[in-house]
């Protein structure tokens, strides 16, 4: 085999924002969206790397892949390709042979929608194929998640490279991260997703996400030092007992502090009743969920924007939407509205219309619909 395709999606979550590094639930699912990644075997000892979303292509030797006391990718579109080698070379598994990597992509970067760890993934699951690696499937979810710590400088938790590697067509993962297993759950032909991106991209998003890791790593040694708690085990411990909640509350003693423990606290509780409700084909009680967790992620986790919540509140004011939120890491980038098949678009169009002329923003919207995950074309 000289060359191989890889179809690579996009993911949304439905539920379960920002508690994927305190490792207890989400309810994420792959989409129509995706990049579309075809590696071709070359002579010599390089990679060219072609993006039509950037319109630009890189050629690197190996040399300076593997040189990582000199060369730092981190800050350029093509480090999500040489990370991933980078970790590989770290296991021992060094790739010498030259090739050539084409990402052809219909997703948004920037929008929430996890465009990176479908690079990473696709990337890799590609490549364990061409070159016969013997990757496993989780081995190549575990590897492009470390990539993106390690050497792009993201502090992502798991659930992107694990959903884009096991979603399932017209069903999400019910996903645990104590032990990383999932299970599927099927959804109605008659919802309607929608992605609403706002296109706001704030500076402070990047620093905003360090700080929120800071604070959790804040509120985890302060559980450890009362409690001898994990911060999994004190959150899931709080949602059946309140006294034991009110004594964790009491001895963080930060109001900040307080506000992210419970959007950890509520956000799983949501999450395991969504994931109940879905189960007993309360469709419509399961989605309203989602207007809770943009107010816990708005009021509590603060991640949202006044722009972001003021186009969610009318949103979620329309006739046939479920629910509404606020996707992805915060500070801008998207929403995501579940709504029935009777849906007024025009209605939409015209509540996003009249944030767009107040703000001077370019907001725009698309449906889409639950896919496939990773696979060779």
């Amino acid at each position: 085999m000289n060359s191989i395709c890889i179809r690579s999606p996009g993911r949304i979550n439905f539920i379960g924002e920002h508690v994927d590094y305190i490792e207890t639930y989400s309810c994420p699912a792959t989409i129509n969206l995706y990049n579309d990644i075809t590696i071709l075997k070359t002579a010599g000892k390089t990679i060219r790397i072609y993006s039509d979303r950037f319109g630009d292509s890189k050629e690197i030797s190996f040399d300076r892949i593997y040189n990582t006391s000199e060369y730092d990718f981190s800050k350029f579109w093509y480090g999500y390709f040489t990370s991933v080698l980078r970790v590989l070379n770290d296991k021992g598994i060094k790739i010498l042979s030259g090739f050539e990597v084409k990402v052809i992509s219909n997703l948004a970067d920037g929008a929430g929608l996890s465009s990176s760890a479908s690079i990473e993934v696709g990337f890799l699951y590609g490549l364990n194929e061409l070159f016969s690696l013997g990757l496993s499937k989780m081995e190549i979810v575990k590897i492009t998640r470390y990539s993106e710590n390690k050497y792009m400088n993201a502090p992502c938790g798991i659930m992107d490279q694990y959903t884009v590697m096991f979603g399932k067509k017209n069903n999400f993962l019910y996903l645990n991260y104590n032990d990383l297993t999932h299970t599927y759950c099927s959804l109605d032909e008659n919802l309607r997703f929608l992605i609403i991106d706002t296109k706001i991209k704030h500076s402070i998003a990047a620093e905003g996400y360090k700080k929120r890791i800071e604070e959790k790593g804040k509120i985890e040694n302060i559980l450890k030092e009362k409690f001898n708690l994990s911060i999994r085990e004190a959150v899931i411990k709080s949602i059946d007992d309140y006294k034991f909640y009110s004594e964790v509350i009491l001895n963080l003693n930060d109001a900040t502090l307080n506000k992210r423990f419970n959007h950890f606290v509520s956000e799983t509780d949501r999450t395991k009743k969504f994931y109940q409700f879905i189960k007993e084909k309360y469709f419509e009680k399961a989605f309203s969920l989602l207007n809770q967790s943009h107010i816990s992620l708005s009021s509590l986790y603060e991640v949202s924007t006044e722009e972001i919540d003021e186009l969610i509140f009318e949103i979620q004011k329309l006739e046939n939407v479920y629910g509404a939120r606020m996707i992805g890491g915060g500070f801008g980038g998207s929403c995501l509205v579940v709504a029935n098949k009777d849906l007024d678009i025009d209605k939409l169009k015209l509540t996003i219309e009249k944030i767009n002329q107040k703000y001077s923003y370019k907001i725009e919207f698309f449906e889409i619909r639950i896919d496939e995950p990773v696979h060779a074309l």
